[in-house]
């Protein structure tokens, strides 16, 4: 559980019109910290934040982000730099989410499993996977390509294992068409090498 009792406001790097958001950090257990991010966000912003996050070889331990309004999000990270030289609270983590160029490419995440569920409001997916740098930022892009991001988001790391789900819609929060869930489910199954089925995946044991 992430332990939110002690925060410091990061300042925001001098920047025209800044986005109305705020970043927050506290400590965590040993070099790790916690990012609170809460305001409003751009589309798109969690995978830009987590591609920057892992070209500087900062690992997401865990998160838990919740959209409660269009665009407006509370989010809670823990991280740990991979890096013992880089200091997480000098990082603009308003500037990684803010809208930037073209991400560069990534490697390709691996999954143990996934289950995927289409409901009336969204599709929920659950995965299974080694932990690996730049994981969230793989299967972000992923569903991305198919016009899908979170409206809620946990991401747990247990031990060496990843265990995430994520709530997601397609663009202005609308609930994603057939044609999109199987797209989606073909482009899972891809990535653990199955044959793809719109149906539930048993998760593997952790």
């Amino acid at each position: 559980m992430l332990d939110t009792t002690l925060w410091r406001t990061i300042p925001a790097a001098n920047r025209p019109n800044p986005p109305p958001a705020t970043a927050q950090l506290a400590p965590g257990e040993g070099s790790a910290r916690l990012l609170r991010l809460s305001g409003q966000l751009a589309l798109g912003w969690m995978g830009r934040l987590v591609a920057a996050l892992a070209a500087r070889r900062v690992g997401v331990i865990s998160a838990h982000a919740r959209q409660a309004a269009p665009r407006l999000w509370d989010a809670d990270f823990e991280l740990e730099p991979l890096d013992p030289a880089v200091d997480l609270a000098a990082l603009d983590y308003l500037a990684f989410a803010a809208l930037q160029p073209a991400r560069p490419p990534c490697a390709v995440p691996r999954l143990r499993s996934y289950r995927l569920e289409r409901t009336d409001e969204a599709v929920r997916v659950e995965l299974t996977a080694a932990d690996q740098l730049g994981f969230l930022d793989g299967i972000l892009r992923a569903f991305a390509a198919c016009g899908l991001f979170p409206r809620e988001m946990l991401v747990e790391t247990r031990g060496a294992e990843a265990l995430d789900s994520f709530d997601l819609c397609g663009i202005g929060g609308r609930a994603p068409p057939q044609a999109i869930c199987e797209a989606l489910d073909a482009r899972l199954a891809r990535l653990i090498g199955s044959p793809a089925a719109l149906t539930a995946r048993p998760k593997t044991s952790r």
